[in-house]
């Protein structure tokens, strides 16, 4: 009675491709990809790695390659580019383009710190409460509830045009 049950912590698909690409560019052929393989995890083959003994071999064949292979690129804030290019393209979207205080004064309401206290919320103002007006200032979350907010608004004004 075999049973092929994967283990919880085994390495992702995309983590194969990158390694494949990573020996694909370093001009790797199977028997040297076996034996990098085999100096950095012990085993010759990958098919049974862990996520983590994945990432190492990935992170040294990124070493060896000499390339920088990272998180997607991110703002100041920490929202990603896209995000920020979203939060964009929905202001034009709802036609604030020609009036940028517009976004400016939404991303305000949207990211002041707000505290629940007795039942209620209520905003808090100061250093900590400091709220953002430009798309690339906001954390993720922040750009992710304003790409929302902003995508609800879109589909009341096309709600309401119909």
């Amino acid at each position: 009675m075999s049973t092929t049950a994967t283990r919880p912590d085994k390495h992702t698909a995309a983590q194969q491709r990158l390694y494949r690409h990573l020996c694909k560019q370093l001009g790797l052929d199977d028997e040297t990809r076996r034996l990098v393989t085999q100096r950095m995890c012990r085993r010759r083959s990958t098919r049974n790695l862990s996520k983590a003994s994945m990432a190492r071999l990935c992170n040294e064949l990124v070493r060896l390659a000499g390339e920088k292979v990272g998180p997607r690129p991110m703002c100041p804030g920490g929202c990603s580019l896209g995000q920020a290019r979203k939060i964009q393209a929905l202001a034009e979207a709802l036609g604030w383009s020609d009036n940028p205080d517009r976004l400016a004064g939404f991303l305000r309401r949207m990211t002041v710190l707000r505290l629940h206290v007795g039942g209620e919320d209520r905003r808090v103002a100061g250093s900590i409460g400091d709220a953002k007006s430009r798309p690339e200032d906001l954390t993720s979350a922040q750009a992710m509830r304003v790409i929302e907010g902003l995508k609800d608004m879109l589909a009341r004004r096309r709600r309401a045009g119909e």
